[in-house]
C-alpha cells in the first residue's frame, strides 16, 4: 500500500466480510464457500483451484469491481 501511495497509484482495502459478501452473499461464509462461488460464476475447472488463493485473489477483484 506504501509503494502505491508513494508512486499515486489508487489502491483499495477491502475486510474479508465484505470479500465474502460480494461473492457469496454472506459475510460469514467459508473458504470452500467462496472457492465454490467463484468457481460457478466464472465457469473455472478444478484445476484452476490447487490452492484457495486463486480463489481468494478473483474474489477480491471482483469485490473492488462492484465497488467501482
Amino acid at each position: 500500500m506504501l509503494a502505491a501511495e508513494h508512486n499515486k497509484i489508487v489502491s483499495s482495502d477491502f475486510s474479508p466480510r465484505e470479500i465474502k459478501q460480494s461473492i457469496v452473499g454472506n459475510g460469514s461464509a467459508s473458504k470452500e464457500q467462496v472457492a465454490f462461488m467463484v468457481k460457478k460464476i466464472f465457469k473455472l475447472d478444478d484445476e484452476v483451484f490447487k490452492k484457495n488463493d486463486i480463489s481468494d485473489a478473483i474474489a477480491v477483484a471482483w469485490c473492488g469491481l462492484n465497488r467501482i
